[in-house]
């Protein structure tokens, strides 16, 4: 039999030949998803016809592709939206199990799609996304671990679902209450503040299943959104530190890498070799201090600031031993708070040096456009609409129960799409909700003392009442 050559660390080593028996080779040209020991998506050639290969290993390969197949084939005869299956059976490449389906060319994930649109499709995508989850909870399937990358829109704008391997089939029609636990979890994978709409698509649901109180159903599907979020942002948080399809983490020399698989690991290992000691110009330096050296950089073609931990005395490197460090906790916390949908500089890689009492860390992270808010509304009293940004984005903290700790101006980067928040080392949710709301008010506090200018405490003050004052569906 032939068996199936591994999987190359290096995507540059792609494409290569995956035999499958009688019906020929599978060109595989580009890795798109990776779970370990699991699962490899590729978009490859089969036949002369561009494809999406599933390949399953390990030793459930067999029955994870027939769940996979199983679910895509049934939706596909009911009529709901799929990538068509091209084969009828999982097919054998030595150990593992294989399955095609159509490539659809041109398709956006659907929280790519989202984050591109306007409000208003936003709206039209969120109630054809709900309509079709309707389809598949009337035929008495239900996507056990829902989110936005399991749906494609399609170069002509519509939505298909994807990933086969996350379905339940039931004896019939999903009933209410497990169908608003399952949309909860749905709506769980959008920000509170991004849910324009939401009641529209619920109708929308409700009308398809013959659910005859919308407004009720929609209150237990956003309770259960609710629960959910904080759940997701967690096990995000958690995520970040072990292998899978978005991280990679490995080990070279004395030092463990954590990095996001998009980044290139031949560039990061060249930039580890010449850049950690610190920035090669001075005109690079963004902070020098005794805990911390912050700089920007360039890996590859992307642009980027490094944040460098540094340990300062022996005793303080002792404590790095004992406890987790703070470039840890930032790495986490910075998935964390974008599992809730507030911005912050995307978290490329963080890095550990352990060699004795050297304990030195470092956090990359893609460079955010924009301007310090202290500097951006430094001695004016500001645009109103940047205003309002800022505001939101402290609202935001508050909304989901999570205390930043250090909410100076200089951790707001305000550019022209959006406002970014940084330095997230003393980011917590404390477990109790008297704490939470202690912290919570803190962070105001904090963020206020920032304005000397009285108009222009003010004008923060009136724009995070409105903020908070929203009372958004979930």
């Amino acid at each position: 039999m032939p068996v199936m050559p591994p999987l190359p660390e290096d995507p540059a080593q792609l494409p290569f030949d995956l035999v499958l028996g009688s019906l020929g080779p599978l060109r595989c040209e580009e890795l798109l998803r990776l779970l370990p020991g699991r699962r490899m998506v590729f978009r490859g050639w089969w036949r002369e016809k561009p494809v999406l290969a599933k390949v399953f290993t390990g030793s459930a390969a067999v029955r994870d592709a027939q769940r996979d197949l199983g679910a895509i084939a049934a939706m596909f005869r009911r009529g709901i939206p799929v990538p068509e299956p091209l084969l009828p059976e999982p097919v054998a490449a030595g150990a593992a199990r294989v399955v095609l389906y159509e490539y659809l060319a041109g398709s956006l994930p659907f929280g790519e799609a989202w984050r591109c649109a306007g409000e208003v499709r936003r709206k039209a995508l969120l109630a054809e996304l709900f309509n079709l989850v309707a389809g598949q909870h009337e035929a008495g399937m239900v996507q056990e671990d829902p989110h936005l990358d399991n749906f494609l829109v399609d170069a002509a704008g519509a939505i298909r679902a994807i990933d086969g391997g996350a379905y339940r089939l039931g004896s019939g029609p999903l009933a209410g209450k497990p169908a608003q636990r399952n949309l909860g979890l749905l709506l769980a994978q959008f920000p509170r503040s991004a849910h324009a709409g939401v009641m529209a698509a619920l109708e929308v649901y409700c009308r398809r299943r013959g659910f005859p109180d919308p407004a009720a159903f929609a209150r237990g599907v956003c309770r259960h959104a609710d629960r959910w979020r904080h759940y997701r942002a967690r096990k995000l948080s958690e995520k970040c530190l072990r292998d899978c399809t978005e991280f990679l983490v490995r080990e070279k020399g004395e030092l463990r890498i954590f990095q996001r698989r998009e980044l290139d690991v031949r560039l990061l290992d060249e930039w580890i070799s010449g850049a950690l000691s610190g920035p090669a110009r001075e005109s690079d330096l963004l902070k020098a201090g005794n805990s911390q050296t912050v700089w920007v950089d360039r890996i590859g073609d992307r642009q980027v600031v490094v944040k460098r931990y540094n340990v300062k005395t022996r005793f303080h490197g002792l404590r790095r031993m004992l406890s987790s460090s703070r470039g840890r906790r930032s790495w986490r916390n910075a998935h964390r708070v974008r599992g809730y949908g507030i911005p912050t500089p995307r978290p490329l890689a963080y890095i550990e040096e352990r060699h004795g009492l050297r304990r030195r860390a470092w956090l990359v992270t893609e460079k955010a456009g924009g301007e310090r808010a202290d500097r951006c509304f430094s001695g004016r009293h500001g645009d109103r609409e940047k205003v309002r940004k800022v505001a939101s984005v402290v609202a935001a903290f508050a909304q989901n129960g999570l205390v930043h700790g250090d909410m100076k101006a200089s951790n707001f980067l305000v550019g022209k799409e959006d406002v970014q928040v940084i330095d997230l080392d003393s980011l917590s949710r404390p477990r109790w909700r008297w704490l939470r709301e202690r912290g919570v008010r803190a962070d105001r506090e904090r963020f206020l003392r920032n304005w000397k200018d009285p108009e222009l405490r003010a004008a923060f003050e009136a724009a995070l009442a409105e903020a908070e004052g929203k009372r958004h569906l979930c």
